[in-house]
């Protein structure tokens, strides 16, 4: 870490990436801890709206992030990967 320090070498977290996985993941871990005693026989029903319900729900988190702080660049939807 010493020769990184003194050579003026850094990194910088890429912000907006780093909020998007964690919004990612949090709405993930909340979906299954409300799913988390659904019947098995359930599952397929619940599986065909789980996608869309989390996308939506990120893509509003984020928008709500985005109009709060400025970040350098926020790649398309199709860049987030």
């Amino acid at each position: 870490m010493g020769r990184l320090a003194s050579s003026g070498v850094g990194m910088k977290a890429k912000e907006y990436h780093v909020l998007h996985r964690a919004v990612e993941e949090g709405l993930q871990a909340g979906w299954n801890r409300a799913h988390k005693y659904v019947a098995e026989d359930d599952l397929p029903e619940i599986d065909a709206i789980r996608e869309h319900l989390l996308i939506t729900m990120h893509d509003a988190v984020m928008l709500v992030i985005t109009e709060w702080f400025d970040f350098d660049a926020v790649p398309e939807p199709e860049e987030e990967g």
